[in-house]
């Protein structure tokens, strides 16, 4: 419809400003905040779009991973990019208490994961 809300989120403040002048330069129109990880995040949505911050360490992205139920509407998917070699088959089955993942392609080591809700809520 053209009128889905795009929130884009990242703990580092020159990320986000570089994200507003990408943004503007190419006339895309979304809200960009600061958040760790959820923390400044109040919505839900169809979708959350994920590349993890591997250097931060395994608990950062299962907080990533794990937290989305709480942001994902009932018919909502988690995409994620993650290397195989960094712990994409252990991500997939620490995980699959929640969520139920599909990989959709490996590129040069790189595994595209889809993750639904595994329940919906009543």
């Amino acid at each position: 419809s053209g009128k889905e809300t795009v929130d884009m989120i990242d703990v580092n403040n020159r990320a986000i400003n570089l994200t507003k002048i990408g943004l503007k330069k190419n006339r895309i129109r979304a809200n960009v905040f600061n958040s760790d990880i959820y923390s400044n995040v109040n919505s839900k949505y169809d979708m959350i779009i994920t590349n993890p911050p591997i250097h931060a360490g395994k608990s950062k992205i299962y907080e990533i991973v794990r937290g989305s139920i709480d942001h994902l509407n009932d018919n909502g998917e988690l995409w994620l990019v993650i290397r195989k070699d960094q712990g994409a088959k252990s991500l997939i089955s620490d995980n699959s208490d929640i969520l139920n993942f599909e990989i959709i392609d490996k590129i040069k080591g790189f595994w595209i994961i889809k993750g639904t809700k595994k329940w919906k809520l009543c």
